[in-house]
């Protein structure tokens, strides 16, 4: 397999795992602590509202930002894994992050998790592509 079908299959493979995990923590904190009654989730404006307003409850938003940040890093070290390249991880890091900057600007989110989301996704990405990097020191 050439390298450049190998780092594309990789990065996808990445992706699609990190989404999984996006998706689970999601569901997981909308069963936990649910949106308040009355708000239309599946309507922009009625969601944009409520974020404005403050109605969505902080343990739901912080389980988001936890859900991308652990995405993340699965997602570095799985990209690293398969392809045993490190711009495989840089790949992944761009384009997840690149993803979640996209939501957090699609509705209002609270300044801290843009802090979380646009920093902490690269961080933690490329935080588990090393992890899978470590190299012995050398010997005396």
């Amino acid at each position: 397999m050439s390298s450049t079908l190998r780092h594309t299959l990789a990065l996808l493979g990445a992706l699609m795992v990190a989404f999984l995990i996006v998706y689970a923590i999601e569901a997981t904190a909308a069963q936990l602590t649910p949106i308040p009654a009355g708000i239309d989730t599946s309507d922009p404006a009625a969601l944009k509202a409520a974020l404005e307003a403050g109605e969505v409850p902080f343990p739901s938003l912080f389980l988001v930002l936890a859900g991308w940040l652990l995405a993340a890093y699965v997602g570095g070290m799985l990209a690293l894994r398969w392809t045993g390249e490190g711009a495989t991880v840089w790949s992944f890091a761009v384009v997840f992050t690149g993803v979640v900057v996209w939501t957090l600007a699609l509705l209002p989110h609270p300044t801290w998790m843009w802090i979380g989301g646009a920093a902490g996704t690269p961080l933690f990405a490329l935080g588990g592509g090393r992890r899978r990097l470590a190299v012995a020191a050398p010997s005396r």
